[in-house]
């Protein structure tokens, strides 16, 4: 059942004033949305129905879903990554500006972030498959050392704005995690609400960071949106929610005539990869907002959807010349950027199926940004349409 959603009701939040200075830009985006109040209904709803979703695997058929059932790592038995101090100074991705070189040791810093985040997301892919209770306790487990030592709510954005990025991502993974392995009816209560009250402190603090205008319309701010959302769905936390969707909005009214996404085309040979990136939380955003009642996907801003994004994106991988209206520069190949760019895409193709995107869902895909294996969570169950001989992507 889908219902329509509004800008009513105040933030029940003692930092309102804050959260509503930040939220000025969705304001002036969200127009379109009907009025009724933007609530959680249903904090163990997730982005997908468990049981349905574990029954419906039982009886995969395509050789790509079965392979991603068939990778077994899940969380159980291996070792924690320990919150390292938010005073830590984690390094520019880029050694200058926001594209060109990667600096090295970006990723060195990050990398206690992106374990936990890749273990926690394959304790839940393990649990769905599985049922296995220990790999639900194994997530909420991996979690304890950084709720109890508060990670991720001291640091500060401006000096340590790297950390401002990965806590979005992180955010939004264990979130996510959470919301598929954590109504198993044999954890711990304590435990899982200890959990579940770090990551709606830790989005809060996320989105009460005053950093003046930068990233405050690009993909940074639609991945806070996922982390909004996502976290205020399990935490039952109307405030985090409403944000979230609101910040879909606002997305979504960025959306030029091509279909492009302004601020990602400035990044020069990287335009065509955060389009891409880009895409990936609002696409998140509209399945914890659909299990919610709630269809983002028909939102119009603009005279735009999110379909105008996703098609312009198919297009520019297809033909280079959608691209060069805006960067004169050779893109870095989307399709060769590892398994995670277009990991969104497997939830797209369910709702959107349409053979110009088959042939880009060849391969198992996984993103613990978005819940681990995307395959494993949306692909369809049986044998996908078989690409026509002389389809185009359009």
């Amino acid at each position: 059942m889908k219902t329509a959603v509004s800008l009513s009701g105040e933030l029940p939040h003692s930092s309102r004033m804050v959260v509503c200075m930040l939220l000025i830009p969705a304001l002036a985006a969200s127009l379109a949305l009907a009025e009724q109040p933007l609530t959680v209904q249903d904090p163990k709803a997730s982005f997908l129905d468990v049981p349905a979703r574990r029954k419906a695997l039982q009886s995969a058929q395509t050789p790509r879903l079965r392979e991603a059932m068939a990778d077994s790592l899940g969380c159980v038995g291996r070792e924690i990554p320990q919150p390292p101090p938010d005073s830590r100074i984690i390094p520019s991705r880029y050694k200058s500006g926001s594209h060109g070189d990667v600096n090295p040791q970006e990723q060195v810093f990050s990398q206690p972030y992106e374990r936990l985040q890749e273990l926690a997301a394959r304790g839940a892919n393990r649990y769905l498959v599985s049922g296995d209770r220990r790999e639900a306790a194994c997530v909420l487990h991996a979690l304890r050392p950084w709720a109890q030592s508060q990670a991720l709510l001291h640091y500060n954005a401006k000096e340590n704005r790297q950390l401002w990025y990965v806590a979005e991502w992180t955010i939004s993974s264990l979130s996510l995690a959470v919301s598929i392995a954590g109504d198993d009816p044999t954890l711990d209560p304590a435990e899982r609400n200890l959990d579940i009250e770090w990551l709606r402190q830790a989005a809060h603090k996320l989105l009460n960071e005053d950093t003046g205008p930068a990233s405050s319309r690009n993909n940074h701010f639609f991945w806070r949106g996922l982390a909004a959302t996502a976290s205020g769905v399990i935490s039952k936390d109307d405030t985090l929610f409403a944000f979230g969707l609101r910040t879909y909005a606002t997305a979504i009214g960025e959306i030029d005539s091509n279909g492009a996404f302004p601020l990602e085309m400035d990044r020069h040979e990287l335009a065509l990869h955060y389009q891409a990136f880009a895409i990936a939380p609002l696409v998140m955003i509209a399945e914890l907002a659909r299990r919610q009642g709630i269809d983002l996907y028909t939102l119009k801003e603009n005279g735009h959807t999110l379909s105008d994004a996703v098609g312009f994106l198919s297009k520019a991988i297809a033909d280079p010349k959608w691209i060069r209206k805006y960067t004169p520069e050779e893109q870095v190949d989307v399709m060769s950027s590892g398994s995670q760019l277009l990991a969104w895409s497997e939830f797209w193709n369910r709702r959107f199926p349409d053979p110009s995107w088959q042939s880009f869902l060849q391969k198992p895909y996984r993103d613990s940004r978005l819940g681990g294996s995307t395959t494993l969570l949306a692909a369809p169950v049986d044998q996908l349409v078989t690409l026509p001989s002389k389809q185009s992507v359009k």
